[in-house]
């Protein structure tokens, strides 16, 4: 899994130890370090907590009898349904999957499952075939994967179809030694905006940032093989859907600061958000700054600069994990994508699929707005058509 934790005591001092050629940035309250090697301290505490208090109320997942809303799906298996326990099991040469016909956003979902020794399985979410038309086609998206092997990854994010491992379980022996075999297991998986991550028997392991998809079918996997699994107490809380939108736009401002004409690009979202993705030429050098709800200056980072900037501020964290390209579509070699994300006090740049930033700030709730700052007689600034917010629609409403 490779989740980086860090412990910090700021403002008494930051326990770390830092390469010779370590760049440290003071501009209070922002704290930059670049090209850090920073020792592990502590295991997960931020941002690795479920949510106390949801507004929705869970509802069975499936009906209380039959497979009404479900259907086998790109494989052949045998499935089974009685007194609340789903079965699945005799795959034939291709993975099958018992497929909701409903999509879900943003959603919790909670059961136990149960597999025999040398199967392998995995919960999707998020998932889509190739055809909706024809049932025998491949189906993609995230999975949560269910497995009895040696590697012990159960918990871990995989893509179905697609890229395969996004998350896996690696250097977290915790999470590896959750799952027990030939045993019921209790997982919760939350599909929260651009976040996805999953417990098993209360113990933390998923955590992945991905822009591929932010919604899609939820189904289970009967792998080919000697697949035998079950599953029961199946659950979901609909915490609505997520996508971005367009919500103002950038206002140019000029400064003289240090004796320098500074040129700054100013954004204020119109809606409350913790992800912004927006454009920028790339011949454009630039400093982006990050202000909190309270219009407070909490990050500066340099846009050129390819050493990700990793800090911890306040308290120990574990930041997510982000796969390579993170689902980013990618346009050319024009310009840049930028997106900044704030989850639980924990906040990730990702500039074209690659992680600039990750930085915990237990104190900031929502983005409160971005700067880019340039200098010289250039005059390109981001491109207002294309920033945007991400946002919530909950069941029945419209985002604006």
């Amino acid at each position: 899994m490779n989740h980086e934790d860090f412990m910090s005591s700021y403002p008494e001092g930051m326990n770390k130890t830092l390469s010779t050629d370590l760049m440290v940035m003071l501009i209070p309250p922002v704290v930059l370090l670049a090209g850090a090697v920073i020792e592990v301290f502590a295991q997960d505490v931020s941002g690795r907590t479920p949510p106390s208090v949801i507004d929705s109320k869970k509802t069975p997942l499936l009906p209380p009898e039959g497979l009404d809303g479900w259907n086998l799906v790109s494989g052949e298996a045998t499935i089974e349904y009685e007194d609340g326990v789903l079965r699945g099991h005799s795959a034939g040469d291709r993975n099958a999957f018992l497929m909701s016909e409903r999509t879900w956003g943003d959603f919790v979902l909670e059961g136990e499952v149960l597999i025999e020794p040398g199967g392998n399985s995995g919960w999707q979410i998020r998932s889509r075939i190739d055809d909706p038309g024809d049932l025998t086609s491949r189906l993609r998206g995230y999975q949560i994967e269910v497995e009895t092997t040696d590697r012990k990854w159960s918990g871990g994010i995989y893509e179905e179809g697609r890229r395969g491992w996004l998350d896996t379980l690696l250097g977290d022996e915790e999470a590896r030694e959750s799952f027990r075999i030939g045993k019921w297991n209790r997982y919760r998986i939350e599909a929260d905006g651009i976040h996805l991550r999953s417990w098993v028997n209360g113990v933390p392991c998923g955590d992945l940032v991905d822009l591929a998809r932010t919604e899609g079918h939820i189904a289970f996997q009967i792998h080919t093989g000697s697949c035998d699994v079950r599953w029961r107490d199946l659950e979901i809380v609909d915490l609505g859907r997520s996508r971005f939108i367009s919500s103002g736009s950038w206002r140019k401002v000029e400064r003289r600061m240090d004796g320098d004409q500074m040129k700054m690009s100013e954004f204020t979202p119109g809606v409350e958000t913790s992800t912004i993705r927006f454009t920028y030429p790339v011949e454009q050098d630039g400093i982006l700054s990050i202000m909190d709800q309270d219009h407070r200056r909490i990050i500066e980072i340099s846009l050129d600069d390819d050493d990700p900037v990793i800090s911890s501020i306040g308290t120990a964290c574990r930041f997510p994990e982000v796969a390579p390209g993170a689902g980013m579509d990618l346009t050319g070699d024009s310009e840049h994508q930028i997106v900044v994300d704030l989850h639980q006090g924990r906040i990730t740049v990702i500039r074209d699929g690659v992680v600039l930033l990750k930085r915990h700030d237990r104190t900031c709730s929502s983005i409160g707005g971005v700067v880019i700052h340039t200098s010289g007689s250039r005059d390109e600034s981001p491109d207002s058509g294309r920033i945007h917010c991400l946002v919530r629609e909950k069941s029945g409403e419209k985002s604006p």
